[in-house]
């Protein structure tokens, strides 16, 4: 008996390491086809040709992943072997948090074809995951408040930045800590299905369409005739499952007190095909000769009823497998549930401000007056954007992109150890006790 407990005691502290939560930005599904995106000089952007994400760490290391980082493959904008979009991966201490560290001398640098940098000689795949390690260094030791001991800051740039062309890089950042975009930094994001021959654009539909067995070279869908495409609305139709729904969440952590909170939303392309939704003249957006000042120096233009390029819902969503309903808008969520709604955002390759405010109902000033802005956690969910249509948004606070929650712990060998234990301990007091009180019976 006395060994069986001591077992029990042993196996009670062997302990295993719980899951951790995981970001992504912008997303983690590897099959979803939601991506950040770098354009080359032949699209227009309105954001510039970078990405600035801050990495936390608390560990030896700092730990992150790259999706898809090569330049050609699947997912990609193809414009040919000499317009390919390579980049960079340079790493920064960036102590406060805030990006400003980008302004020092890169700690590492990764390159997506290996041309050079800590990967040199081995480029990143496509279609599927890298992860990197770093060895975290005093100079990035966090200043507080911080979400933790050590940040960075990873900016991602065209290693050729007047690289032309109707080409692009997309990519997903992965990591088991935090990470987030910076306050007042735009980032650009986008649904894609491209590739850089037809078999690879025809296995990217294939994984968005997972039923639709498709083959762009007879443009035939499920074994139907070629040109003969069912009803994408009908759940019978092979296309009417897709891992692509046309939503988008991005998230921000509100401090409490605020008397005003705003999204800036950066050519979303309002407005449809037949002309029965169209983009208006933003009342709380100043126009000509005002312009953001990130995007001075971007393809953008003045503020004011703008077109959509490519015109929002490009045609009937039952027949075109581009489109997504509704017509393209988001919401500001509260950590309560409370939704703002704004139903006519951006167009053509202009930025357009969407307020809510404490102080006045003013609509020169903000769309929705509100009581408070409670802090926590706020929800910016897009709806109805279309693929292949490229957008760009900013926000006040700390971007962050999908949170992954470890699932419901159940009780680790230490645990189980413990209750193990605890029970039998019970067991072996019942037995003593009716033992002894036996014995003073017999006696």
């Amino acid at each position: 008996m006395r060994y069986l407990l001591i077992l029990l005691f042993v196996f009670g502290f062997i302990g295993v390491k719980q899951s951790q939560a995981v970001e992504c930005l912008p997303s983690c599904d590897r099959d979803d086809s939601r991506f950040l995106e770098i354009a080359g000089t032949g699209l227009s952007t309105i954001a510039g040709a970078e990405i600035i994400v801050n990495l936390v760490s608390n560990g030896d290391n700092l730990e992150f992943s790259i999706f898809d980082g090569e330049a050609a493959g699947l997912w990609d904008v193809f414009g040919g072997p000499a317009i390919e979009i390579h980049l960079q991966f340079q790493l920064f201490a960036d102590p406060t948090g805030d990006s400003s560290g980008l302004g020092g001398i890169p700690l590492a640098i990764w390159t997506s074809d290996g041309s050079f940098g800590i990967n040199a000689g081995q480029p990143m795949p496509d279609n599927d995951w890298v992860d990197f390690s770093f060895p975290n260094t005093n100079s990035a030791l966090s200043i507080p408040p911080a979400l933790g001991d050590f940040t960075y800051t990873l900016h991602v740039t065209p290693i050729d930045p007047m690289l032309g062309g109707m080409t692009s890089n997309v990519f997903k950042v992965r990591t088991a800590e935090i990470m987030y975009v910076p306050a007042m930094t735009p980032v650009t994001f986008i649904s894609n299905i491209s590739g850089d021959t037809a078999e690879t654009q025809i296995e990217a539909l294939n994984i968005v369409y997972p039923d639709a067995d498709a083959d762009l070279l007879t443009n035939s869908f499920c074994g139907m005739p070629p040109g003969v495409i069912c009803d994408l609305n009908d759940p019978s139709c092979c296309l009417f499952e897709t891992t692509y729904d046309g939503t988008w969440s991005f998230f921000m952590e509100v401090p409490a007190g605020e008397t005003e909170l705003f999204v800036w939303d950066g050519d979303f392309d309002y407005g449809d095909l037949a002309g029965t939704v169209f983009d208006t003249n933003d009342p709380n957006t100043p126009g000509d000769p005002f312009l953001p000042s990130w995007s001075i120096g971007t393809d953008v233009v003045f503020q004011t009823a703008r077109p959509a390029v490519p015109h929002d819902n490009n045609g009937d969503s039952s027949i075109f497998f581009a489109v997504r309903d509704p017509n393209i808008q988001y919401f500001l969520i509260s950590p309560e549930g409370d939704s703002y709604q704004n139903f006519n955002p951006s167009g053509d390759r202009e930025w357009e401000l969407f307020k809510l405010s404490t102080l006045t109902n003013d609509p020169a000033v903000a769309e929705y007056m509100v009581d408070n802005i409670p802090g926590g956690l706020w929800e910016v969910r897009i709806i109805g954007l279309d693929i292949s249509n490229l957008n760009s948004i900013l926000l006040p606070f700390d971007l962050r992109g999908e949170i992954i929650d470890p699932p419901e712990p159940v009780p680790t060998l230490n645990q189980w150890g413990l209750i193990a234990l605890a029970v039998m301990g019970l067991f072996v007091s019942i037995f003593y006790l009716r033992r002894k009180r036996g014995t003073e019976i017999n006696g």
